[in-house]
């Protein structure tokens, strides 16, 4: 039995975000595996957090900046830690390479968060539609690509979550093949999947402190009057946790427009809806609510940001545009033709049996046991994870102790006062 600590953001919570389904994903395939699984986090458990003891894994709340950490892993001495998203392992990787050097070091990306914050950038620059081009012109000018990429390099396995993720890693980024692995998103709700007559209105999905939904949102309300005119009976029903003040402004029964908040059960009313639209106009990885989608046999209208890494135009379950004139035709037609909506239906679940079936996330313990036996020979041509351990290049470590010893001194001096 190998023991695996992960290092959580958050305290995964699967019925509010894509990344909490991610996470739980994770878990069970492990324990499923014979791990023996450590959950630690420094965040605070909300409502929607889950009861990982339940499942037979320990949880331990941690400190930052705290040589307490150091104590724990010595004490736990785990053969595999997981970094959930790279600012984790920029504040606990150092700690893991310097007490325990032969445990494996694994990083989830969830999605690239360089590449949603170079879009968002490009996006508040010249709009929506933009180029790859545009998006990588501003991805290298932005810190957090250097931060990520390096995060990267440290560890000796990363979890991607988009096929399109991993090759643009590899083409335009220098991480070794041999350090990324393919893990993409499952939908996980089993549906009824009621057919056309059987469904009405349409639906949108998503947690609102991931910025990208937040602006999806907006957008669809000054989109929302020219689709109610073209079909004056639909309704737009929205669901999603942590909306704030300004999202729950926009409800609007009198226009069909409904900002209804968080479902614990969305497969419920997804598998009723007729069409989810997803105008995403920045973001990265895979869009869970998508794939939940296509799941409950639901067609969905999205951008070529949201069909990232799930299927092209010819074999997409709906439309894919850019929120112009003709989207919004195409998104009617999908709406009021049961011919369009059967087809895009069918496209939509044969696109959930072909490519998002979970054979990675079974291959994945194997893999890892692989490495596990050797990790000196996965890092032998590893030059990259090498220089960046190099005592010059450790920012994220003297940075820590800064922190550390400014904590020292200031409970020094409120002591004397």
């Amino acid at each position: 039995m190998h023991s695996l600590l992960i290092i959580g953001k958050v305290w995964p919570e699967s019925t509010t975000t894509g990344a909490g389904v991610r996470m739980m994903q994770l878990i069970d395939s492990l324990r499923n595996s014979g791990y023996s699984i450590t959950f630690a986090s420094t965040a605070k458990k909300s409502d929607h957090s889950e009861d990982l003891t339940k499942l037979g894994v320990d949880t331990v709340m941690i400190e930052l900046n705290s040589d307490n950490f150091n104590i724990f892993l010595r004490q736990l001495q785990p053969e595999i830690v997981l970094f959930d998203r790279f600012t984790t392992e920029e504040q606990f990787g150092w700690r893991v390479e310097e007490e325990l050097p032969d445990s494996l070091r694994v990083l989830d990306t969830e999605d690239l968060h360089f590449l949603r914050s170079g879009r968002e950038n490009v996006f508040k620059k010249v709009g929506f539609p933009y180029s790859l081009g545009q998006t990588l012109e501003e991805v290298f000018k932005l810190d957090i690509t250097y931060r990520e990429i390096a995060a990267l390099l440290r560890c000796d396995v990363n979890l991607i979550i988009s096929e399109f993720e991993l090759s643009l890693l590899k083409e335009y980024f220098p991480v070794p093949a041999s350090q990324l692995y393919y893990l993409p998103l499952l939908p996980t709700r089993n549906s009824m999947k009621l057919d056309f007559s059987q469904r009405k209105d349409f639906i949108f999905a998503g947690n609102f402190l991931h910025h990208p939904n937040k602006d999806a949102v907006r957008y669809l309300s000054t989109l929302w009057p020219v689709i109610k005119r073209l079909i004056p009976d639909a309704n737009l029903h929205i669901y999603g946790a942590y909306a704030d003040e300004s999202i729950l402004q926009l409800h609007n029964p009198a226009e069909g427009f409904h900002v209804l908040g968080w479902v614990e059960n969305l497969s419920t009313v997804m598998e009723k809806s007729r069409v989810l639209l997803a105008p995403l106009r920045f973001g990265a990885g895979l869009k869970s609510k998508i794939l939940e989608s296509f799941k409950a046999g639901t067609p969905v209208a999205t951008t070529p940001i949201g069909a990232e890494g799930i299927g092209e135009i010819t074999d997409f379950g709906g439309a894919i545009g850019v929120c112009d004139s003709k989207w919004i035709d195409q998104l009617v037609q999908l709406y009021c033709s049961e011919e369009q909506w059967t087809i895009a239906q069918t496209k939509g679940l044969q696109v959930i049996a072909s490519r998002f079936q979970g054979e990675e996330l079974k291959e994945l313990p194997n893999w890892l046991n692989q490495i596990v036996r050797n990790p000196n020979e996965h890092r032998k041509h590893l030059f990259l994870q090498k220089l960046l351990q190099y005592e010059t290049l450790k920012s994220t470590k003297y940075l820590s102790k800064w922190i550390m010893e400014k904590n020292r001194i200031s409970a020094f001096f409120n002591d004397k006062s």
